[in-house]
């Protein structure tokens, strides 16, 4: 109904929504098939990310963000991290015509 209040699917802190982490869950994502070879390919390319990730050096005392930043840049460097995004534009993409 117009005017209705309804309530947000995220949660509204300080600063703005937040709890996207949650969001996320509402994207139809099929059911994991390891036959199904883009399936096997996602699983592939998340393996070479986490190597990457793992890779990284971390300097003693760096907060979360800071960590963060430097594994997204090695993510980015390396490619593994546009690669992965690729892959799940395509799982998604298939997913919408099923």
């Amino acid at each position: 109904m117009l005017g209705e209040r309804v309530a947000p699917l995220q949660s509204v802190g300080q600063f703005g929504r937040r709890d996207f982490d949650k969001y996320v869950f509402a994207i139809p994502f099929p059911t994991f098939d390891p036959a199904d070879d883009l399936h096997a390919e996602i699983a592939g390319a998340a393996l070479e990310a986490e190597r990457v990730a793992a890779s990284v050096a971390l300097p003693e005392g760096y907060g979360f963000q800071k960590a963060r930043r430097l594994v997204r840049a090695a993510l980015d460097e390396s490619g593994a991290g546009a690669n992965v995004e690729r892959l799940i534009a395509r799982l998604l993409d298939s997913a919408r015509t099923i």
